[in-house]
């Protein structure tokens, strides 16, 4: 079920992207906005950039890129989890096997206290469908102290009949460009 409500979702949000491209935009920047009204002063915070028609955090990647908050993540080792590195203008990139941008691996992996998770779906309880290769379940499922998981997406990807796995990782919030959820 969950492979095809992935292809379902992916697909909506990226008709919605060509059909609709000023809307994506404009509610790419409105889930930008709530999401500075949310973070803490301070920290490191993980974002992404936007693949597959995601929301586009640009506007707020560059901002927390001028308060040397950024961090991006990578995959880089055998047991595919995430590695956060900090960016600044400077930082080279590498596109993944994925077809991602990424930081070029460094020794200066940190460790985020909030991550933006991008997702395909979520539904209640803070469940989340992603693109279903396991990176961020794998990343936080073994850590001792788990950054806030924020969850980004278009409120059109609420999928009430997704439920958790026991390997899924829960959210804590999830915003979108009418609400922010907590759980």
């Amino acid at each position: 079920m969950k492979e095809k409500w992935r292809k379902q979702y992916r697909n909506q949000r990226r008709l919605f992207q060509e059909t609709a491209p000023n809307l994506h935009k404009d509610y790419s920047l409105e889930i930008a906005k709530k999401v500075t009204q949310i973070l803490p002063d301070e920290g490191l915070v993980a974002s992404y950039l936007a693949f597959d028609a995601e929301v586009d955090l640009t506007w707020l990647n560059r901002a927390l890129m001028q308060q040397n908050r950024l961090l991006l993540p990578g995959v880089h080792d055998s047991y595919q989890a995430l590695h956060f590195f900090h960016v600044t203008e400077k930082t080279a990139f590498k596109t993944s096997s994925h077809g991602m941008q990424e930081p070029k691996p460094t020794d200066n992996a940190l460790w985020p206290d909030v991550v933006l998770v991008p997702l395909v779906a979520f539904g209640p309880t803070g469940v989340r469908l992603g693109f279903g290769k396991g990176h961020y379940d794998r990343t936080f499922s073994k850590v001792e102290k788990r950054p806030t998981l924020i969850g980004i997406g278009f409120s059109m990807s609420y999928c009430s009949a997704l439920t958790s796995e026991t390997h899924d990782i829960p959210l804590n919030m999830v915003v979108t460009e009418k609400r922010v959820h907590t759980y």
